[in-house]
């Protein structure tokens, strides 16, 4: 009996000297092809390895740039917030009027007497109430009154209450409307 090898391409003794030509071609473009595939076959995946490193670094990119996003979404919510809150001081500074006119007409009208109390209603109207220590000083604040509507500081004043007291003195309660572009 004959040992045979584990050899698939065993050498023999081709049929022909022609034949043995093709079949030495035939090894060495097999070889040749081998090697070539291999060769394809390490570009491809180092080709692929490239990839997906890319491909990850992409995503680790794009989740870094949403939590950016997500962060810079809260600020931004705040900072609109913010936006509007101050747009809506301008608008109450823009028509808020100066309460010093009111003040300095309650001074000339009761040039000697302060106001026992002062209200400023949302329509504009002021109210007050004086207390004179004599009758020629209740007189001089309606003087006074007269004299801020000759001058357009005021418009429609009403004496609202007036009492003499048993000890002189005088109280008064006024009320206007403050002029404030005259």
């Amino acid at each position: 009996m004959q040992k045979k090898g584990i050899n698939l391409l065993q050498k023999s003794k081709p049929l022909s000297p022609a034949w043995g030509l093709w079949e030495s071609n035939l090894r060495k473009v097999s070889i040749v092809c081998l090697i070539i595939t291999l060769l394809l076959s390490g570009s491809v995946g180092g080709y692929l390895f490239i990839l997906v490193r890319q491909y990850r670094s992409l995503d680790e990119q794009k989740t870094l740039l949403l939590q950016q996003i997500a962060e810079n979404g809260q600020k931004e919510g705040l900072l609109t917030s913010f936006l509007q809150r101050l747009n809506s001081i301008r608008k109450v500074y823009a028509t808020m009027k100066s309460r010093a006119v009111v003040l300095d007409t309650i001074d000339a009208i009761g040039s000697s007497t302060l106001p026992t109390s002062l209200s400023l209603d949302e329509g504009g109207k002021v109210a007050a109430r004086f207390t004179a220590g004599r009758l020629e000083d209740a007189i001089d604040m309606v003087a006074n009154i007269m004299a801020s509507v000759d001058q357009k500081n005021i418009r429609q004043p009403f004496l609202d209450s007036l009492s003499l007291e048993e000890d002189g003195s005088v109280n008064m309660s006024v009320s206007f409307y403050q002029v404030y572009d005259h």
